[in-house]
């Protein structure tokens, strides 16, 4: 009998300390995995009606500094499951009464949960992976600023071009960033990624890259984007490497009579690292990339990155290892800012379905590029891009592209894109440009309309307000357009404000243009058409603009050089001072022009052209 009471007794002990030991593991298990560990809950548990769910109210947690976090109202679903086999998920895990409960997520995971500190000093690269890597379908920051830098645990990386964070193969999920900033301090380093997600939203978040970009080579405007004499030498690979993935520091290619400038002063001859990264590498703050589809970035800031503040696709050197990234299908970028990154607010290829609207690409470009420049190069409002994966259905539409130091809006390939009511200020080169450069870069199914252009192309090699066309070596095979100039307002340019340079199938309509300028010995022209060698250019049908306020001598309201099978009707000129020749037609034929006024001194006349100089 006393044998059995102390069987009975020591079994009861050996039970006890077996739940312990078991609870004790569950929490160093824990612990040791997760950086957000809890301490028991006195509060009540209260079962919900005709639900699996128990709600534990005003939970007392601690993260792996020790500091208590207070979490109110959170639901947490009971999980019984063996502590030895447990694989923790990043998920938030809660022990009461020796139960184990996982967070059922009604609702935001805070940052702060995962050991994000926010100060601006720490590195919080693993917490705020943690944060999204979690099975939480929305997370939110605090408004705070974070610091991250480049995350080598990131797989599926082929080029080892790892951004700081990454959003991969998430379904309706909302990352929040709630007015906080993520900051890098590397140069040529992005931080947020996303790849094959889909009904992903991105809010509220600034990113920050870190500026400072190397030097320009003296006055030729070249810099980090140079040729073989001047900048650094990257234009052949510009582009391709992201995220720091190319080692360019022995490379001696560029101009600077070979002494390349050092991160914080003095020269060599290599390139050397600077700020932390490598030349000719480029970093994004936003990209969304391979394979997504239907995402979101909603009232977003992206400030000084290398190469793109927010852009959708990128065309690397991806198929020496194999990898092809896929499509993406339906970007939308509301109500974001891009300013200050060095090559581009924007950019797009590898989209179909990509819109762009109420938003500010603003001071794109090197900061000490100016008009005196031999050239300006980059520094790019929006561009699309891309060989063959270029841009399909996308339209840009009210926003404002503003003192960027190459073109406001730029196609360099693309189909069926439209720029419809946009500001278009101060840009340096050209305000909109839309060029088919190679038989890959297909151009074609353009509209610009409605825009409002002024004071853009006023630099020295200045292309003109609206700048269209394909690439003189192009056959006449590739040059139909299909491209529609209608309704914009420009105001303030030199050059040309609508130029166009070879191709065909092109509609000039009821545009406004008035105040050209002549400047850095740039010609100056109010519409410009030209064919070269033996190509003209055709089916061009400019009709009822308006070109107003021709209060100088140099300029030539309407010039048809090598021009066929068009025609130029109602096209209304008003002049302060004398025309010679209103409209100016050389080496072209076939051409309908009639019913085009000048008006001069209180008298409207109707233009009329010398047929005499028109070919056979």
């Amino acid at each position: 009998m006393i044998s059995m009471i102390l069987m009975n007794y020591w079994t009861k002990i050996y039970i006890g300390l077996t739940a312990l030991l078991i609870a004790a593991f569950c929490m160093l298990y824990i612990r040791s995995k997760n950086s957000v560990s809890f301490i028991n809950s006195s509060k009540t548990v209260e079962m919900h009606t005709n639900s699996p769910y128990k709600r534990i109210l005003d939970v007392n947690l601690t993260n792996d500094n020790n500091n208590n976090i207070l979490i109110n109202n959170i639901e947490f679903v009971a999980v019984n499951i063996d502590p030895n086999t447990i694989v923790l998920d990043n998920v938030i895990y809660i022990l009461k009464n020796q139960q184990l409960y996982r967070r059922a997520f009604n609702g935001p995971a805070l940052a702060s949960w995962f050991g994000a500190k926010g100060d601006g000093q720490s590195d919080d690269t693993e917490a705020l992976q943690r944060m999204i890597d979690s099975s939480a379908d929305s997370v939110k920051l605090d408004a705070k600023e974070y610091l991250v830098k480049k995350n080598l645990r990131l797989e599926g990386f082929p080029m080892s071009d790892q951004p700081c964070l990454l959003i991969r193969s998430k379904k309706k999920f909302l990352f929040d960033g709630n007015n906080a900033t993520i900051r890098v301090k590397e140069h040529a380093q992005g931080i947020l990624e996303l790849q094959l997600s889909q009904n992903v939203k991105v809010k509220n978040l600034r990113v920050l890259g870190a500026g400072g970009f190397p030097n320009l080579d003296g006055s030729t405007g070249r810099g980090e984007k140079g040729t073989i004499d001047q900048g650094y030498h990257t234009t052949p690979f510009w582009g391709l490497y992201k995220n720091n993935s190319y080692d360019t520091t022995k490379k001696n290619g560029g101009g600077f009579s070979k002494r390349f400038p050092k991160f914080g002063g003095g020269s060599s001859s290599s390139w050397g690292r600077w700020n932390g990264g490598y030349i000719g590498n480029v970093a994004y703050g936003i990209l969304i990339f391979n394979g997504c589809k239907d995402v979101e970035v909603i009232g977003c800031s992206a400030e000084k990155f290398n190469y793109v503040g927010i852009g959708v696709g990128h065309d690397g050197e991806y198929s020496r290892v194999g990898f092809k990234p896929a499509n993406s299908y339906n970007i939308v970028i509301k109500n974001s800012k891009a300013i200050y990154n060095y090559d581009a607010g924007f950019h797009s290829l590898q989209v179909d379905g990509y819109s762009l609207s109420q938003s500010l690409a603003k001071y794109s470009g090197h900061p000490d590029a100016g008009s005196d420049d031999l050239f300006c190069d980059p520094g790019y409002g929006y561009a699309a891009r891309g060989a063959e994966n270029y841009t399909k259905n996308a339209i840009v539409s009210s926003s404002d592209f503003i003192a960027n130091k190459r073109k406001g809006l730029d196609i360099h390939a693309g189909k069926g894109i439209t720029f419809i009511d946009n500001d278009v200020q101060g840009n340096l080169i050209g305000g909109i440009y839309a060029v088919m450069t190679s038989k890959k870069q297909v151009v074609s199914g353009v509209i610009i309309t409605k825009n409002r252009l002024k004071n853009n192309a006023l630099a020295k090699g200045a292309l003109g307000a609206i700048y269209v066309g394909t690439n003189a070596s192009l056959k006449s095979s590739y040059n139909n357009l299909s491209m529609e100039i209608l309704n914009n307002i420009i105001d303030g340019y030199s050059q040309s404000a609508i130029n166009i340079r070879f191709g065909s199938n092109i509609k000039v309509k009821q545009n406004s243009i008035s105040n050209g300028k002549k400047s850095y010995g740039n010609k100056l022209f109010g519409i410009s058409l030209e064919g070269n060698g033996a190509n003209l250019i055709n089916q061009i049908d400019v009709e009822d603009n308006d070109i107003v306020n021709v209060n100088s001598a140099d300029l030539n309201p309407m010039r048809l050089v090598k021009v066929e099978n068009s025609t130029i009707l109602n096209n209304s000129i008003n002049s302060n001072i004398n025309i010679d020749k209103a409209i100016d037609v050389s080496y072209s034929r076939k051409l309908l022009i009639d019913e085009n006024l000048l008006q001069s001194g209180g008298k409207s006349m109707k233009i009329k052209v010398d047929r005499s100089v028109l070919i056979k």
